[in-house]
């Protein structure tokens, strides 16, 4: 009997020691356990930096997943900004036309003054890394960024009023246009990581709004010439001018203006009869061939061709058919064609 309760009592003091033993390790884990880790911010100063802490399987994961999280606060904190507002308040609708499929080319993909400095690895072996934003190293490189575009800008707009009424001076208006957009993207970069940065740069900055209302100038001051062969009651040189009165262009049609505007636009219309095997239907094929002439270089500025088939019970009613298809497509179409000669 003795010497069961001794063995028990081993048993016991052996248990307590494990005990005591695991619990002196999970404590002396959490002391390894670094403060960034759950509070960057008490070892690195959040006035001079913007911190992420991320994990993975193997250090290089952590580190991604760390540059992440800073992408993805920022991405919170200029919500409202990322997307970059457009507006046309005092614009025309033609150039809301020309300008709304502009997007900022900018992004934080590579965000400047980035670096890790710190990795650590958990008991289980979980990675983790820290990295740094460094506020007036990112500030600066973005503040700079302002700055060059803002010079670049300068440059497209005066280029732009010395070639006015040229489609080129829209074509620089339009670039500087999508600068005064990264522009606009950076400074709200800056109103998060470096605010008194922004206050500088923005001083010098032309808004967005500003050049759009200078390319809905420049887009007035063009003059096209419209003269369409083989046309139907004048329906396609109608929509020829509704399609660049929609972009703001001016427009004349026969030889009205002729002495004074500087494109002409050449169009060659011809429908014909297409015969399909084993059909109960007349089919009609519309075809357009464009020449837009700039009459002071003799080159065709804007090329465009199209044709189609419109299949109809008749063939009269096909050829009508035909007529208004082609009248529907340059009229949504071609102002599409002329503004992404306008983007080259």
């Amino acid at each position: 009997m003795r010497k069961r309760i001794i063995a028990c009592i081993i048993i016991l003091c052996s248990a307590t020691c494990v005990f005591a033993g695991s619990k002196k390790k999970d404590t002396k884990d959490k002391i390894k356990q670094p403060a960034w880790l759950t509070k960057p911010a008490s070892v690195y100063d959040e006035n001079t930096y913007i911190t992420g802490v991320g994990s993975g399987k193997n250090r290089s994961d952590a580190e991604k997943a760390a540059a992440a999280a800073i992408g993805s606060y920022l991405n919170q904190s200029i919500h409202a900004e990322e997307q970059v507002s457009k507006s046309f308040s005092n614009t025309s609708s033609g150039t809301e036309s020309y300008l709304s499929n502009i997007k900022t080319q900018t992004s934080l993909k590579d965000l400047a003054g980035i670096s890790i400095k710190e990795n650590y690895t958990a008991p289980d072996g979980t990675e983790y890394a820290l990295a740094l934003l460094n506020r007036t190293e990112s500030g600066q490189y973005y503040r700079n960024k302002v700055d060059e575009n803002n010079k670049a800008i300068s440059e497209l707009l005066n280029q732009a009023e010395n070639e006015e009424g040229s489609l080129q001076s829209c074509a620089n208006a339009r670039k500087a246009y999508l600068l005064s957009l990264d522009n606009e993207y950076y400074l709200s970069l800056l109103a998060v990581i470096k605010p008194l940065y922004k206050k500088t740069a923005e001083i010098s900055t032309v808004s967005s709004n500003s050049v759009a209302k200078k390319v809905t100038d420049l887009l007035s001051k063009i003059n096209i010439l419209i003269s369409v062969d083989g046309d139907t009651n004048g329906r396609i040189a109608g929509a020829f001018a509704s399609s660049l009165s929609s972009l703001g262009i001016k427009t004349y049609g026969g030889t009205s203006g002729g002495e004074k505007v500087r494109y002409a636009l050449l169009a060659n219309v011809s429908y014909e009869p297409v015969t399909v095997n084993a059909s109960n239907y007349y089919f009609c094929r519309y075809n357009i061939k464009v020449e837009t002439i700039d009459k002071e270089t003799g080159k065709n500025v804007i090329p465009w061709t199209k044709n189609a088939r419109v299949g109809k019970l008749s063939e009269q009613e096909a050829k009508l058919a035909a007529i208004k298809a082609l009248e529907t497509v340059v009229t949504n179409e071609f102002a599409n064609v002329v503004s992404n000669s306008l983007s080259k």
